[in-house]
C-alpha cells in the first residue's frame, strides 16, 4: 500500500522503505570504504572495485520491488560520502579541526565516521593519493609529462587508472584531485615565502643582485653555487610542486576522457556552458563594454533567477560539475594570489640561479655525460628526452603561473644568458639539460616550444637537439 494510518500518525510506507535503504547504503559504502588500506594499490583497487560493484548489483535486484532507481540511489549516497571525507580531509591538512556539522552532506541521523580508525588518521582518500604520490615520486621514477610513470617499486600506468576509476568513479577522483590542489597550494606558498625571506638577507640579496648582472655562465654559476644551500631546497620544492601537478594532471584528463565517452553531448554541451561563463565572468571583472546585440548567457535562464545570488550558486554548481568532467587544466589554476606589485625583486633571477644550480649538481653527478670534444667535431650533441627531469619543468610552470609574466621572461632571460656562456665552455650536457627543462616549462605553460628563441639565438639551439 502507498499510505498506511497508525492511530492518528498518516505513514507512507515507501518513504520509510527508500530511506532505509539510503541509509544502509550510505553505512555499506562507509565501511567498505574504509578497509582499504592501499598498501598495494592495484590489489585494493581490484577488490574496491569487486566491492562495489557486487554492493550495486545487490540494490538493483530490489529496485524493481520499490520503483526507484538503484543508480540514483547509488551516486547520491556514494557521492554524499566522499564529499564529506573530502571536506574533512581539506581541514586537517589545512591544520584545522573541522566539524562533521559544517559539512553540508552531514546527516545526523546516519553519520559518517571520520578518521575511518587506519593507522593513517584520514579516509581512503589520503591513502591512495598517498600511494599516488609514491609511486609518482620523481627521485624514483620518470614519466608524467606524454608517458606513464615508471619506476623500479612499480608502475602507474592507464590499466592503473582505469582500476582507480572503476574503485572510486568520479567523485573520488574529483576529490583527491582536490586535496592535490590544496598540496599544490602549499608548495607554491613555501616556494614564495622561501624566496622572500631569502632575498630579505642582504649577504643574499647581493649575490642575486650580481647574477641578475652576470652575463657568463661561469658567473652565473658561481653565483649559484654561493647560494646552493638556499637554491638546491627551491629547486626540491619546485620538483614536488611539480609532481603534484602532473598527477592532479592525469586525474583531470581521466575525468574529461571518461565524461566525453559515458556521455559525449552533454559533456560538450557542459562544455561549452562552462566555457560561456568564464568568459563573461571575465569581461564582467575587466569592466570591458560587451556588445549589446550579442546574447549573454543570462538571456537564457529565467529572469526571476538573474539576481546576483542566482548567478552566484548558478556558477558554483556549474563549476562543481565541471570538476567531475574534468573541463579545468591543473597547470592554468590560480593557486595563490600574488598582486602585479607584491613579488619581491630578484625573484625571477632566484628561481634562475635554482635551474642553473640543479643542472650542475646533475652534471657533476653523472662526469662522464661532459662532451670534451671541439666545435667542429662530427659527433652528434648530447640528446635529454621529454620525460627527463619533468617534475621540476611541470612546478616551474606552475608557479610562474601565479607570478606576473615579468617574472616568467626575467627567468628565461638569465638562464639564455647561461645558455649562451655555455658555448664557450663546450658545457653541452648542461645545456642540453637546462634546455629541455625550459621547453618543457614553455609547453605546459601553452606556449610553442620554440618560444625559447626569444631568450637564446636558433642557431644554438640547434647545437643541443632534444628528443
Amino acid at each position: 500500500t502507498d499510505v498506511a494510518v497508525l492511530g492518528a500518525i498518516l505513514v507512507e510506507p515507501k518513504e520509510v522503505l527508500v530511506d532505509g535503504l539510503r541509509r544502509e547504503l550510505a553505512a555499506n559504502i562507509e565501511v567498505m570504504l574504509a578497509k582499504q588500506s592501499f598498501d598495494h594499490l592495484e590489489a585494493s583497487l581490484k577488490d574496491l572495485a569487486d566491492q562495489s560493484r557486487r554492493l550495486r548489483g545487490s540494490f538493483e535486484h530490489v529496485q524493481d520491488y520499490l520503483g526507484v532507481s538503484a543508480q540514483e540511489l547509488w551516486r547520491a549516497q556514494f557521492g554524499r560520502v566522499v564529499r564529506f571525507l573530502l571536506h574533512m580531509e581539506q581541514h586537517q591538512l589545512l591544520g584545522k579541526r573541522g566539524r562533521a556539522k559544517s559539512s553540508p552532506d552531514h546527516d545526523p541521523s546516519q553519520p559518517i565516521r571520520f578518521p575511518d580508525g587506519k593507522s593513517s588518521g584520514g579516509s581512503f582518500l589520503s591513502r591512495c593519493m598517498a600511494k599516488l604520490l609514491e609511486l609518482t615520486e620523481p627521485k624514483s621514477c620518470s614519466g608524467g609529462f606524454r608517458q606513464d610513470w615508471c619506476s623500479s617499486g612499480g608502475a602507474l600506468d592507464s590499466l592503473v587508472l582505469q582500476q582507480l576509476m572503476e574503485a572510486v568513479a568520479s567523485p573520488g577522483i574529483a576529490a583527491m584531485s582536490k586535496l592535490l590542489a590544496l598540496k599544490a597550494a602549499g608548495r607554491v606558498r613555501k616556494v614564495l615565502q622561501g624566496g622572500t625571506a631569502l632575498l630579505g638577507d642582504p649577504e643574499h640579496s647581493r649575490a642575486v643582485l650580481k647574477a641578475s648582472r652576470a652575463r657568463s655562465s661561469e658567473a652565473l654559476r658561481v653565483c649559484a653555487a654561493s647560494l646552493a644551500s638556499q637554491v638546491g631546497p627551491l629547486a626540491s620544492v619546485l620538483s614536488s610542486l611539480g609532481q603534484i601537478m602532473l598527477l592532479q594532471r592525469r586525474l583531470t584528463a581521466l575525468l574529461r576522457l571518461h565524461g566525453s565517452l559515458d556521455a559525449p553531448l552533454i559533456n560538450k554541451s557542459l562544455g561549452v556552458l562552462d566555457g560561456t561563463a568564464l568568459v563573461e565572468s571575465l569581461e564582467e571583472d575587466a569592466e570591458t563594454e560587451v556588445d549589446g546585440e550579442l546574447p549573454s548567457l543570462w538571456d537564457f535562464v529565467d529572469s526571476s533567477s538573474i539576481a546576483k545570488e542566482g548567478q552566484l550558486r548558478f556558477r558554483r554548481k556549474l563549476a562543481k560539475t565541471g570538476e567531475l568532467h574534468g573541463f579545468a587544466e591543473p597547470l592554468r589554476q590560480l593557486l595563490l594570489v600574488i598582486p602585479e606589485d607584491s613579488a619581491p625583486n630578484g625573484l625571477d633571477t632566484l628561481l634562475a640561479l635554482a635551474l642553473v644550480q640543479y643542472v650542475a649538481e646533475k652534471q657533476r653527478q653523472a662526469p662522464s655525460a661532459r662532451r670534451t670534444s671541439t666545435w667542429t667535431a662530427k659527433a652528434p650533441a648530447p640528446t635529454v628526452g621529454t620525460e627527463a627531469h619533468v617534475a621540476l619543468s611541470a612546478g616551474l610552470a606552475s608557479f610562474l603561473q601565479q607570478l606576473p609574466r615579468q617574472q616568467l621572461h626575467g627567468t628565461f632571460q638569465v638562464c639564455g644568458f647561461f645558455i649562451q656562456g655555455l658555448c664557450s665552455e663546450e658545457g653541452w650536457a648542461e645545456g642540453a639539460l637546462i634546455i629541455q627543462i625550459l621547453q618543457n616549462c614553455l609547453e605546459l605553460l601553452g606556449f610553442p616550444r620554440e618560444h625559447l628563441a626569444e631568450f637564446v639565438p636558433v642557431g644554438l639551439l640547434e647545437l643541443w637537439p632534444a628528443e
